[in-house]
């Protein structure tokens, strides 16, 4: 606690009085006792009550009081007693002393008052020298006012209250100096330098804003210190990610820690740039091993870490050209599968995928046509093999005999073609054949054999018919319509049949 000033007791001056006296003075001392009788009660009953302010209940305590006067306390202010020697001086003039006297009383109060604020504000902290040079200046005062200068009194009293005004003034000022002072040594990780310029700023300013958020910030420090240490060391060794996680943890210990933010900032960066590096070269790897799906997966992770940049997009153009190479070997692949099974159409679905995917592939360019023809082959032999009874038109049999030449010329023949060409020569020879057929009648029904030949009546009829299906149809006066239908295969010989009308209408 620092020394208050307070205001001395005054005691009156003492005069001087003889032990005795003189024998011829003694009338003249009865004059001047009854003089100062008279003093006494014009001051008691006349001049001291209307000195006291009954509106006021404080009394300024003192320990010591100036040399002049006397206190008495009355109800609401100190109220002097002028000494034997101011009893020689007019009412004006003791006036005018009692009118000094207050004014450096009252300018004592406001230096208490003032003496008061800045010892709860702890002045020993940021101000003991001012503040006691202004204690000086006020005791200067003091012997002033002993000394019955109430005029320099008031000087020295006013100095040292205009110091203690100034000290009083500057501690916002002190209290905002303090803040920032504690949030620089939070930056530089000066624990117990933010402390102490923490609790300068609670004396100076209790309830000042920063004080419960730069609390928090010093509580974190020890930990925040800590972290941002150990990011940097791994940030050293280049080993990014235990560097993320200790930055990151020093910023949500402190997000206001503009050091530990500018760190992170950069290992962050220096972060992503590695783990950009690190997915990329995963995502190469999988293209290296056909796991497309993998790698797009991979690309896009790097995109997240840096964004689209030039790296990126070869690596993107590297895996659409993978892409396109391996499903064109696919396809390749898939369409000589389809030209062992013979499967034209399959073939040709294959090519077709393939010039989607890349128009000027060659396999699939060369390739389209020779399957469209294979496929047509194979449908003009199907049909031909699905009908064989339309063999028995010579026509369509000389289409199929060019049909099969056409069909000898393709190389190298499948399995199917070779089975198809084969089946085709058989019915080809076998539609070729003639065979000798009978036609027997009563000689009374008219026959005639439908889309070949007029019979007639006859009895009997011999003719040479290819292997197929025919129907005769008879007819005769009075009687029903008969149509006899027979089939000749290839292997029959001497083949005889009998048609006639026998049911009468």
């Amino acid at each position: 606690m620092q020394k208050r000033i307070e205001p001395v007791e005054f005691h009156p001056a003492q005069q001087g009085h003889p032990d005795t006296l003189q024998e011829g003075n003694k009338p003249w001392v009865a004059i001047v006792i009854a003089t100062l009788i008279l003093v006494a009660m014009y001051g008691v009953f006349v001049w001291l009550p209307t000195q006291v302010d009954p509106t006021g209940s404080a009394v300024i305590q003192t320990d010591q009081a100036p040399s002049t006067l006397a206190q008495v306390q009355v109800p609401g202010r100190v109220v002097s007693q002028p000494s034997n020697q101011n009893s020689e001086l007019s009412p004006f003039e003791q006036a005018q002393l009692e009118k000094a006297r207050k004014e450096a009383q009252n300018i004592l109060e406001q230096i208490l008052l003032q003496q008061e604020v800045l010892q709860e504000a702890k002045i020993e902290l940021w101000g003991q020298a001012p503040y006691e040079l202004a204690l000086a200046s006020a005791q200067k005062g003091d012997q002033h006012y002993r000394d019955r200068d109430f005029a320099s009194a008031i000087a020295g009293y006013s100095d040292a209250l205009a110091q203690l005004t100034q000290l009083t003034d500057s501690i916002p000022a002190l209290a905002a100096t303090s803040a920032i002072r504690a949030t620089d040594a939070i930056e530089t990780f000066e624990e117990l330098e933010a402390r102490k310029q923490l609790a300068l700023l609670e004396a100076l300013a209790p309830n000042h804003d920063h004080i419960a958020t730069l609390t928090e910030r010093i509580d974190a420090l020890p930990s925040v210190a800590q972290l941002y240490a150990s990011a940097r060391q791994s940030q050293s060794q280049a080993n990014w990610n235990d560097a993320k996680i200790a930055i990151d943890a020093a910023a949500k210990a402190d997000p206001k820690h503009q050091a530990v933010n500018l760190a992170q900032t950069e290992i962050q960066a220096a972060w992503r740039e590695a783990m950009f590096e690190k997915t990329l070269g995963q995502a190469y790897a999988a293209i290296s091993d056909n796991e497309f799906g993998i790698a797009a997966g991979l690309i896009q992770e790097a995109n997240a870490f840096k964004g689209s940049n030039e790296a990126l997009n070869q690596a993107k153009a590297t895996l659409t050209l993978a892409e396109t190479t391996a499903t064109l070997r696919r396809l390749e692949q898939e369409a000589n599968i389809a030209i062992e099974q013979e499967d034209w159409q399959g073939v040709i679905d294959v090519y077709r995928e393939a010039l989607d995917v890349d128009p000027s592939i060659q396999f699939a360019q060369q390739g389209l046509p020779l399957a469209q023809s294979r496929l047509q082959l194979d449908q003009e032999i199907d049909a031909v093999l699905n009908a064989p009874e339309r063999l028995q038109d010579r026509a369509i049999a000389a289409a199929s005999e060019r049909l099969l030449d056409r069909a000898r010329t393709v190389t190298p023949a499948g399995p199917a073609l070779t089975l198809q060409i084969q089946t085709l020569k058989n019915l080809i020879d076998n539609a070729n054949r003639v065979v000798d057929v009978r036609i027997e009648s009563d000689g009374l029904t008219h026959l005639t054999l439908l889309r070949h030949s007029n019979i007639g009546t006859a009895q009997g009829y011999q003719t040479r018919l290819r292997p197929g299906k025919y129907t005769l149809r008879g007819t005769r006066v009075g009687y029903r319509d008969i149509l006899v239908n027979f089939e000749i295969k290839p292997e029959d010989t001497d083949l005889r049949v009998f048609a006639a009308c026998n049911e009468q209408i």
